[in-house]
């Protein structure tokens, strides 16, 4: 800040590609293990800092059993780890976190979330969210931290682990991405309306596979609707535009618009329950080092965070460790198919007063929710998704009551 001229100048205090970009020093994989070990459990250390107590929330993958462990050799009783149940659907991690705390000796919750619950809180998470929430995992975040507040008003989570040290497929499957590149920009697009089973790669003969590996959505068919909203190059472009190998591009995109989100959901959800929520693998001192690790050993394809894996390694058995990634899959199908849960919301995107009707083809939306109807439960994601854009339209409008929720 200038105070004679009253203007002011902007200055990046850290600049997470300069890391990804830096010279790496070679390494083998158990002595980048040891590095990483060895900054995770200092992190930890500087997050448990807390006047009120802390909790963790354990979800079972190895990110916050990591945590949970390193944490429950810092000396302090009694410490509360919360996690959510899903019943019996299959990607419900509830026997993970079993094997965490009989290790561990964590005293732990299982808070249980089905359709209805998710469908009820649905339109509060969008309002704390302040616009469409980036991930649904945002309402279980906000449900869990409810239930955390009951107890304390700190708790360490394990996001940004993946970002770090490459948790996604797009990591173990990299070389792969790169092919399908080349292979669509060879497609002529008349010839794409024959090929319906390469549809999932079509979308990287306009679009750079390292920017838009961690887009979900059904890219292809929203943009038939909502042919106007078609994002322009922006944040990933820029981040990914900085480097030439296609890991740091992966990387760069994760690290800065990918990560922003998640940590946004994160500080959001958890302040919409006075919960602060804190991230130590998102800590400057580890992010650093683990940007630093050479590309043979932290990213060789085929598998997915091979250094965290080795770290976990020195705390669970392999099958623990060396198991099929589950993360936060949630039956969509089963609960959209539900009226009275989030099928309450499928004639939002309908009815006369659809607001997003207002910027794309209305008859599109009827053939999606329709056909849904019909049994193409395949596009299930995209219609919550869309739900999620229709009821944040709607809150900026008619907002929610202050500290209530709309019946």
């Amino acid at each position: 800040m200038n105070l004679d001229g009253f203007g002011y100048a902007e200055r990046r205090y850290a600049d997470v590609c300069d890391w990804i970009a830096a010279e790496r020093p070679d390494t083998d994989l158990v002595s980048a293990a040891d590095a990483m070990d060895g900054a995770l459990r200092r992190s930890v250390s500087d997050h448990l800092a807390s006047d009120v107590g802390y909790a963790l929330q354990l979800s079972g993958g190895i990110d916050s059993s990591l945590i949970a462990q390193i944490a429950s050799e810092s000396g302090v009783r009694d410490v509360q780890s919360f996690g959510l149940y899903l019943g019996d659907n299959p990607h419900d991690e509830s026997p993970y976190r079993e094997t965490v705390v009989g290790l561990t000796g964590l005293n732990h919750r299982e808070v249980p979330v089905d359709g209805r619950v998710f469908a009820d809180a649905f339109p509060r998470a969008v309002h704390h969210m302040e616009g469409p929430s980036p991930h649904l995992g945002c309402i279980l975040l906000m449900i869990l931290c409810d239930e955390i507040r009951k107890v304390t008003k700190v708790v360490l989570t394990g996001e940004g682990a993946d970002e770090m040290f490459g948790g996604y497929s797009r990591y173990a499957n990299w070389r792969d991405l790169k092919k399908y590149r080349q292979f669509a920009r060879m497609v002529p697009g008349a010839l794409w309306r024959f090929l319906d089973r390469y549809r999932a790669i079509r979308i990287y003969a306009d679009h750079d596979p390292a920017v838009y590996a961690s887009v979900y959505a059904d890219y292809l068919g929203l943009t038939s609707i909502f042919p106007a909203l078609v994002p322009t190059p922006g944040a990933r472009e820029a981040a990914a535009g900085r480097f030439l190998d296609f890991r740091d591009r992966l990387f760069a995109v994760d690290q800065t618009a990918y990560l922003e989100s998640l940590l946004l959901r994160q500080d959001k959800m958890a302040m919409a329950a006075s919960v602060e929520a804190r991230v130590p693998f998102v800590h400057r001192p580890l992010a650093k080092a683990a940007n630093e690790l050479p590309h043979d050993v932290r990213v060789p394809g085929g598998i997915t965070k091979p250094v965290l894996k080795s770290v976990a390694e020195r705390y669970f058995l392999d099958e623990f460790v060396h198991r099929r990634k589950i993360g936060l899959t949630l039956p969509l199908a089963e609960w959209l198919g539900d009226p009275a849960g989030l099928g309450r919301y499928l004639d939002a995107l309908v009815e006369p007063g659809t607001k997003l009707a207002e910027f794309g083809d209305r008859q599109g939306l009827r053939r999606m929710v329709d056909a849904f109807h019909a049994g193409a439960d395949g596009n299930a994601r995209t219609l919550v998704h869309l739900i999620n854009i229709e009821l944040w339209l709607r809150d900026i409008a008619v907002p929610l009551p202050a500290g209530g929720a709309r019946a």
